[in-house]
């Protein structure tokens, strides 16, 4: 059997936060559709795959050198912010050109998703138990 050390498993344990905090979100956004929200495929696809992403940058970020600088928390917080941040505008505004624009950034989140996933995987060492 082989077992991966426990900072290893950080992206992977970042996949299930970030799986557990969108279905939250999901839940607590479509809970009442009184408000003339309904169920969309493109939303729930994004607040999935936006809480998805920053934990996986989150999770990547954890792997490597014990120490880190304050600058490369910042740096994280900025790449999360902007994910986040531009999702949520691209949601907000209305224009002729939106769903195009949306589905580009939820494209670009599946790429990224799929690059810190593999590129994770190849960073990892495995230990004989």
């Amino acid at each position: 059997l082989r077992a991966l050390p426990r900072k290893n498993n950080a992206v992977f344990n970042a996949l299930f936060f970030g799986l557990g905090f969108s279905f939250l979100e999901i839940a607590l956004v479509y809970w009442n559709n009184q408000n003339g929200i309904t169920y969309d495929f493109g939303g729930i696809l994004g607040i999935f795959l936006v809480h998805v992403s920053t934990s996986l940058v989150i999770g990547y970020s954890l792997i490597g050198e014990a120490k880190k600088s304050f600058l490369s928390y910042l740096q994280v917080f900025i790449t999360i912010m902007v994910i986040h941040s531009s999702y949520n505008i691209l949601s907000s505004i209305e224009t002729a050109y939106q769903k195009q624009l949306m589905y580009y950034l939820l494209g670009f989140l599946i790429l990224l998703d799929i690059f810190l996933l593999f590129k994770s995987k190849s960073l990892k060492q495995y230990n004989p138990v």
